[in-house]
């Protein structure tokens, strides 16, 4: 089932590059030929126009819509993208918007030798997206991969930006609006099911989360499964952990650590499970991001997002288990095939990441303060350092804090993200 219907809120950031001018939108098309499309994957667009089956639907290229036939909604591998029993006026219209493929207009029929994560804290780190193509092709030289970014809101402006950055196959941009329909979510995962990279872009998480269960993410786990890179920027990699800070009650920016360490509970806090539905042993399981780490002062929040989720019996370990991930901007997390993680940035910087433990709460009671005491922080501040997600362990600098709402200042020691410590042990 689709994600929560959308509520009132206001326009969504920008990513990468100022938004293009606003771009007509497909109007509605025929419905009952769509689905005829979805049952028999085959597509027709103004009467003529084949797709090979593991590649990409034909290019919408809005405002061509003269009445011709909907382009392409097939099956993602093997699987209904919606219910065949379905009646065609349940699918809606084609209301997303197509940019224009940057690169090879064909797919790279080379399997990607990832996978991969990659969680930036935001803005974006060119280094990333360099590593993200070597992960997949093997090779820093070799041309291959094609990237898909996923937006809410914006333009194009990554396509010609990660283009530029490696020797990638192609880039393009898909923009869906605040409220998809099965339609929007079935093409858009036709082309996802032909990528090796898929990138969020930033913004406003709850528009992410209302994907949740969609045709559309189902294809972005599909592409971890097979060894392409899943990643993102700011709430673009909020959305890859275990647990999600929705923001559907709240923007994210009105939940500072103050607000939730005052109360856990407040009702600006909400969290989501499996915002994209990775296998808990191939994705960051039990694991929840944050971003703008230590810009913004978040070791607080993220102590109450943990907190909350043990209380909610979130976890699916046992004993349960949630674990944080906190990003600072300029940095990104990169996430290999063994799970093994590192950083990457462009400039050398005191930026890091945190990679937070947390056992049950001290205090964790509605309309309270919240206190954790001895949570464990492993702090990657160094491109030679790395973390085991499966062990949590680390070779940064690892040591402990106690986490009080009750105290001024609230953590011990202070301040909590440049303390000094030796290495941590990792077997």
């Amino acid at each position: 089932m689709v994600g929560p219907a959308p509520r009132p809120r206001r326009r969504a950031r920008g990513g990468r590059g100022p938004a293009d001018p606003a771009r007509p939108r497909l109007g509605p098309r025929s419905r009952a030929a769509l689905l005829a499309s979805l049952l028999v994957g085959a597509a027709t667009i103004a009467g003529a126009c084949s797709d090979d089956a593991a590649g990409r639907p034909p290019p919408l290229t809005p405002p061509r819509d003269a009445g011709g036939e909907a382009p392409e909604a097939s099956r993602d591998a093997g699987s209904p993208v919606v219910d065949a029993g379905r009646d065609a006026e349940d699918l809606g219209p084609l209301t997303l918007t197509v940019f224009p493929r940057v690169g090879d207009p064909t797919d790279d029929p080379t399997p990607p030798k990832g996978p991969g994560f990659v969680l930036a804290g935001g803005p974006d780190v060119d280094a990333a997206f360099v590593w993200a193509h070597d992960t997949i092709t093997g090779s820093k030289t070799a041309r291959g991969g094609d990237v898909v970014v996923l937006r809410a809101s914006g333009g194009s402006g990554y396509d010609a930006y990660i283009d530029g950055l490696a020797p990638w196959r192609s880039v393009q941009t898909l923009l869906l609006p605040g409220a998809p329909t099965l339609a929007d979510y079935a093409y858009a995962a036709k082309v996802v099911a032909a990528a090796e990279m898929v990138w969020f872009a930033g913004g406003d998480q709850a528009q992410y989360v209302r994907w949740k269960g969609s045709a559309l993410m189902k294809a972005v786990a599909g592409v971890h499964a097979r060894g392409g890179v899943v990643g993102g920027t700011s709430a673009g990699a909020m959305i890859q952990g275990a647990f999600t800070f929705d923001a559907l009650n709240a923007i994210s920016e009105s939940v500072t650590s103050a607000v939730a360490l005052a109360d856990p509970f407040d009702p600006k806090i909400s969290l989501t499970k499996r915002v994209i539905d990775y296998p808990p042993a191939a994705g960051l399981g039990d694991v929840l991001v944050d971003v703008h780490f230590q810009q913004r002062g978040r070791l607080g929040r993220l102590s109450a997002f943990l907190a909350r989720a043990l209380h909610d019996s979130m976890a699916d370990r046992s004993p349960p288990r949630a674990l944080g991930i906190g990003v600072d901007e300029g940095v990104a997390v990169l996430v290999d095939a063994s799970r093994r993680a590192t950083i990457t940035r462009d400039a050398p910087t005191a930026d890091a990441a945190f990679f937070v433990r947390t056992g049950p709460a001290a205090r964790v009671v509605k309309g309270q303060t919240l206190h954790v005491v001895g949570a464990t922080v492993t702090r990657l501040d160094a491109l030679d350092q790395s973390f085991d997600l499966d062990a949590w362990c680390g070779t940064g600098p690892t040591y402990t804090v106690d986490v009080d709402g009750a105290a001024s200042p609230p953590y011990a020691p202070t301040p909590p993200y440049s303390v000094s410590a030796p290495p941590g042990a990792c077997p």
